[in-house]
């Protein structure tokens, strides 16, 4: 088979896309009862391989490995496990970061735990990206729900994660708070129904978060940005408000803290990452938050915005357009597309 094979870590993006070539590697085996053999039929590019890739990232694995966190794709064999069993001829949406080969190949052998059956009305786009964020976006929700929080706040909102919290929080009638970078974004936020939508970007950003925030009941914050962003937010917001971290986009370390404003105004940060949350769902409440995202993908509520599909010999090219266009949706990766 071939796959997109990370040889050590590069934390130089330039670098970084030079060396990512389709080498030929041996089509993995089953050797244990609960694993699976899944025929690859797309995956997508998410801020979190790049981290990986980068070396930035809490995920580390013994090198050279396969790179790519989820996709989806065919059951074509199983070890002897009724579990894995069970998924044999069955299309799923896979993620996993264990130390392993991961998606960005033709074939990809897991755990029957890191895979849930998707419905055919699922288009293999949308199949291959229905992992991280979707269920990043609900972890976060429902963290924040059971937190006791009414009022939500999230920067990178217009993104893929905040476009589905948004969804959620309709649902619920849960007070939003949007925060982009663009003024477009503001504009199509606007239109969308979203009542307090904020441009980071905007030279009066900080005076219209603390415009945005007086009153308030206590908040809590969903932050992928990090950097210096991350201690202005949590410094402005109301007393008793949890600042949640759940990415890095800007690349820098979250910073600017006001420690006298958190001890004294009872502020909280704490982080989210999507592999724990994981963990503490059992295989049926897996399945059960995929049933209500999935219908709100295939009856097009809330969809992944896709912006090109390539190969695995154009990799190099579409993660750069991944990288220098990240707002404009993902770019997935098929192995059925030959040069």
């Amino acid at each position: 088979m071939k796959g997109i094979l990370l040889t050590q870590y590069q934390q130089n993006l330039s670098d970084l896309l030079k060396s990512l070539l389709p080498v030929e590697l041996p089509i993995p085996e089953i050797t244990k009862d609960e694993e699976v053999l899944i025929k690859m039929d797309g995956s997508p590019c998410n801020p979190s391989d790049i981290a990986f890739m980068r070396g930035m990232y809490n995920i580390r694995k013994n090198l050279p490995k396969v790179a790519g966190f989820e996709g989806t794709g065919h059951v074509i064999a199983t070890g002897s496990s009724e579990r894995a069993r069970m998924l044999l001829h069955k299309r799923v949406s896979c993620f996993t970061q264990a130390d392993e080969h991961g998606t960005w190949a033709e074939y990809f052998k897991t755990s029957f735990k890191n895979c849930i059956p998707v419905n055919d009305q699922l288009s293999p786009e949308q199949a291959a990206c229905f992992y991280v964020n979707p269920f990043t976006a609900y972890g976060l929700f429902e963290t924040s729900i059971n937190s006791g929080y009414k009022i939500l706040v999230q920067n990178a909102a217009a993104g893929q994660v905040g476009r589905f919290i948004r969804i959620m929080a309709k649902e619920h009638k849960i007070k939003m708070i949007n925060i982009v970078r663009r003024p477009q974004h503001v504009e199509i936020l606007k239109k969308e129904g979203e009542e307090y939508v904020l441009n980071m970007r905007d030279k009066n950003f900080g005076e219209d978060l603390i415009k945005t925030f007086a009153g308030l009941d206590p908040c809590i914050a969903l932050d992928a940005a990090g950097g210096e962003h991350s201690g202005h937010l949590l410094n402005t917001m109301p007393p008793g408000s949890t600042l949640m971290l759940y990415g890095g986009l800007s690349g820098k370390a979250a910073s600017e803290f006001d420690i006298l404003e958190m001890i004294f105004n009872r502020k909280t940060l704490k982080g989210f990452n999507l592999g724990d949350w994981i963990k503490t769902k059992t295989q049926e409440e897996k399945e059960e938050i995929s049933g209500y995202l999935q219908h709100l993908i295939i009856t097009k509520a809330c969809e992944t915005k896709i912006q090109r599909i390539v190969g695995l010999h154009e990799v190099q090219d579409g993660l750069y357009q991944y990288l220098t266009r990240m707002s404009d949706g993902k770019v997935i990766i098929n192995p059925a597309i030959n040069e």
